[in-house]
């Protein structure tokens, strides 16, 4: 099995476990326990916390898998002091991201006064989430350049829902009041970050003194790690602006209910690039590596291989989504009062499942020299998106939300294809891509030869059951991928075995 294979499954196990806490936390739990109003602000909450740490973390990460490959020329454990810039960048970040914070607060206040007030009670409790946001990354950073993934996945993707779920029943069986649920959920979010601070200092001692000398004589590495930095950053501000733009102009100008019917359809159809999350991070190294050679076709041989092995997954996910859309809400707990929310959920999910055969383009213009596209595809789309979402809420309300977001994501990703194939001369598509799409095409249209079922659980299940086994049945046949063939053949020798241990 390839290389880019065994990571994928190796490092998506924590993945597809914490979708599954995920699944039950965002689609069923939360609508069950919580109002609208409260869901709302949760998400407000939990979400936003991550674009502030985005923003604090100022492309720290990006940087880290970028140049990490100039500082470890140091034989010595010392690595140049790359721990030390490490830490030292997000934390400078951190500071400004909560003056911020603490000095905006009138216009917050003005912002979401009139429609979303319950948020101010709570929103400078972003700044301690936003740290162990931060921190949690840079270590995961380094544990992840080490070469070891799976103890930060399994503490960020299965930990943390855990001790989300647990204040959750908590609150929902009385024993705490929703104010002191808040407080509990921020607490929690810090024991993963100490655990995994813990586990990177056992594989490796932090150095954190700084190597004077080695800078001096690259002074080069470090012209371009600022500038680097410095657009990443904007880039990054912007990036995160787009991402959360449209549940912070929902909340602000429709409520919060209206904020957590749309983000509940949203995370629905996250589900679809779960499978981007363990491969993309295991891969950037080896990329980075490659761009810095001037490996082109050995990059353009990883672009290839990558898009395919994450279209798969994204088309049969999707399908599965697509499948049941008329049974999400007879299912979910009060799914009644998130009907409103289906279109959004399709929308979304379509985009995701485009942005799979791309998203590895975006990490080749990262650690390209032209990875000031980035930047500049960033701002572009943010402010595309500002003029989308006010044109388009006050007409269509959260769909136009959506609508809006499907538009800045595509056009992301015609940029992105545009510039590889103009600045390198690859691209990610392949003929196989073209025949797993007609056959996504053709078991959806199958589904709607199938007659519904009088009960919505039946339906579902055989459905799904029916649906993705003929998918997964004539992808095997077809031999479109070898590589998911040699998967699949492996999953169904590990069942009848009963070893699941990875490789």
């Amino acid at each position: 099995m390839g290389l880019v294979i065994r990571q994928t499954v190796k490092g998506s196990i924590a993945n597809y476990i914490g979708v599954a806490f995920g699944f039950i936390n965002i689609l069923f739990l939360m609508p069950l326990i919580f109002e609208e109003e409260e869901l709302g602000l949760l998400r407000m909450l939990i979400d936003n916390h991550v674009a502030l740490a985005g923003f604090a973390m100022m492309g720290i990460t990006s940087s880290m898998y970028r140049y990490f490959p100039n500082f470890k020329s140091d034989p010595s454990p010392r690595m140049h002091g790359f721990h030390f810039w490490a830490l030292l960048v997000p934390f400078v970040g951190f500071v400004v991201v909560s003056l911020i914070l603490v000095t905006a607060k009138s216009y917050i206040v003005d912002f979401f006064s009139e429609n979303a007030a319950a948020f101010l009670e709570y929103y400078l409790l972003l700044i301690p989430l936003a740290f162990s946001h931060i921190f949690f990354g840079v270590f995961e950073t380094i544990s992840a350049i080490e070469g070891r993934i799976v103890v930060p996945k399994l503490l960020k993707e299965v930990v943390i829902r855990l001790l989300t779920a647990t204040v959750f029943l908590a609150y929902y069986a009385g024993w705490i009041s929703f104010h002191q649920s808040i407080g509990v959920l921020v607490l929690s979010y810090f024991i993963p970050l100490f655990a995994i601070m813990v586990y990177v200092g056992r594989l490796r001692k932090l150095q954190l003194q700084v190597d004077w000398r080695f800078l001096k004589q690259n002074p080069d590495m470090v012209k371009d790690f600022v500038r680097y930095t410095s657009l990443i950053t904007i880039g990054s501000i912007s990036g995160l602006l787009l991402a959360k733009l449209d549940q912070i102009m929902i909340s602000s100008q429709m409520g919060l209910d209206f904020s957590g019917i749309y983000v509940l359809a949203f995370h629905a159809a996250m589900v679809i690039e779960v499978p981007r999350r363990a491969l993309i991070q295991m891969i950037q190294p080896k990329v980075s590596e490659l761009m810095k050679d001037g490996q082109t076709i050995e990059v353009e041989k990883l672009y290839k291989r990558t898009s395919m092995l994450l279209y798969i997954p994204g088309l049969f996910l999707l399908l599965g989504l697509l499948i049941n859309i008329d049974n999400l809400d007879r299912i979910l707990p009060n799914g009644e009062n998130y009907v409103s929310g289906k279109d959004v959920l399709l929308l979304i999910a379509i985009a995701k499942a485009i942005e799979m055969t791309t998203c590895m383009g975006q990490i080749v213009i990262m650690y390209s020299k032209f990875y000031y596209v980035l930047f500049l595809m960033t701002v572009g789309t943010s402010i595309l998106g500002i003029y989308l979402n006010l044109w388009l809420i006050p007409s269509y309300g959260i769909f136009g939300a959506a609508i809006a977001t499907f538009i800045a994501l595509m056009i992301q990703q015609i940029i992105i294809i545009v510039s590889i194939y103009v600045k390198l001369k690859i691209h990610s598509f392949t003929l196989p891509m073209l025949w797993l799409t007609l056959l996504f095409l053709a078991i959806l249209g199958l589904n709607s030869l199938l007659p519904p079922f009088s009960n919505h659980w039946v339906d579902a299940l055989v459905r799904t059951l029916i649906m993705l086994s003929l998918f997964v049945f004539i992808l095997f046949k077809l031999q479109i991928n070898q590589e998911a063939n040699r998967l699949i053949l492996l999953i169904i020798k590990r069942i009848k075995s009963g070893n699941f241990k990875p490789s």
